[in-house]
């Protein structure tokens, strides 16, 4: 995944939809300055994802960095990989670290309000 962000090119990419973000014109995404692509056969909805997925991705994956760290750092480097205690609280503060960078971006997915 790593290797197809760097390929990509760099964002941030905008879903420019006629209607919507334009007066008139095709739907496609402006990949930064002066460039643009078009969605073929794909929905609205579609383009704006993969749009919102030049910035989206590499987000996750520091996301999924900083997780296995911190999962990392739980685990005893034993045979028998017994688990160590955490410090009260430990688990609902990198929680809601998390769910403040996820807010940030403005996008708070369902599953964070439960």
């Amino acid at each position: 995944m790593e290797q197809r962000v760097r390929a990509a090119s760099p964002g941030p990419w905008f879903s420019l939809v006629a209607g919507r973000d334009l007066e008139a014109g095709m739907n496609c995404i402006e990949l930064g300055c002066c460039s643009l692509m078009e969605v073929l056969g794909g929905t609205i909805a579609d383009q704006d994802f993969i749009a919102n997925a030049r910035e989206d991705l590499p987000l996750l994956l520091r996301e999924v960095r900083r997780l296995r760290a911190v999962i990392g750092r739980q685990v005893l480097p034993s045979e028998s990989s017994h688990r160590v205690s955490l410090p009260e609280g430990t688990m609902e503060r990198e929680l809601k670290e998390g769910r403040a960078q996820i807010s940030e971006r403005g996008a708070t997915p369902s599953y964070f309000n439960s």
